[in-house]
């Protein structure tokens, strides 16, 4: 009778060679195929050409509550889609955020956000090329740091070039994408800093619920939530994500 290797026998392979049982992540089909050995060894070999040229070195809440029957909670976020741009250094810095709403900026003046934040709107509540362009301007060039020349890593989103090149080129700002649909793999933020700081700013929303039950999170008190969870974030914790 024939067997196979005993669990015993499989837990220590597992050991020896530094591997575990693990769920993968569904992603779909478009990474799948950008996530890759030879993509990713590309995009090192060209980010390693850089550095040397320019020489940059520098889950849900649970509650108690019957059996049956369903359970909710409140929402306390704004309606409507608001979009957050965020950058931070490899130093573990958060540079001046932008925060885009749809349609309109809130009619209500915002409140508790440093001066240095930028604001915006669009029909979508999205990026796009001109507010990115003044995020860049505004926000990135004054903030970023002293020391030229500053490497600015980011996905390949259209709204990401056009003007801005010029402006980059002028400040000596070198602009670095991503391949196509591996920002979940590549990019620092997306890979270790967001999702921490979207569980903050969850927590904080729902801390208001709490207090006042009847509350709902208005626009122009999103960016003050942001601005908290923002604050939460340890350089060490953003060091680590580069």
């Amino acid at each position: 009778m024939i067997t196979g290797p005993t669990s015993k026998w499989f837990k220590g392979f597992l050991n020896l060679h530094g591997l575990s049982n693990r769920t993968a992540e569904g992603i779909n089909a478009a990474r799948a195929s950008m996530s890759t050995e030879a993509v990713l060894n590309e995009f090192f070999d060209f980010y390693e050409a850089v550095v040397d040229k320019y020489d940059i070195r520098n889950k849900s809440e649970q509650v108690i509550a019957p059996k049956n029957g369903h359970v909710f909670k409140k929402k306390t976020v704004p309606s409507g889609h608001i979009t957050a741009h965020v950058c931070v250094s490899g130093s573990g810095r958060f540079l001046p955020s932008l925060v885009i709403f749809q349609d309109c900026v809130p009619h209500r003046k915002i409140e508790d956000v440093p001066e240095s934040w930028l604001f915006a709107a669009s029909d979508s509540g999205f990026l796009n090329t001109d507010i990115f362009h003044q995020w860049f301007v505004k926000c990135f060039i004054p903030h970023c740091a002293k020391a030229r020349p500053v490497l600015l890593t980011m996905d390949n989103h259209g709204s990401h070039v056009s003007i801005t090149i010029k402006a980059a080129i002028e400040n000596d700002v070198v602009l670095m994408g991503f391949p196509g649909q591996t920002t979940h793999i590549l990019q620092p933020l997306d890979v270790k800093v967001f999702g921490p700081l979207k569980s903050r700013f969850v927590t904080v929303c729902s801390h208001l619920g709490y207090s006042c039950s009847g509350v709902t999170l208005g626009k122009s008190k999103f960016p003050a939530v942001l601005r908290h969870a923002i604050e939460q974030a340890t350089p060490a914790s953003v060091q680590r994500a580069f």
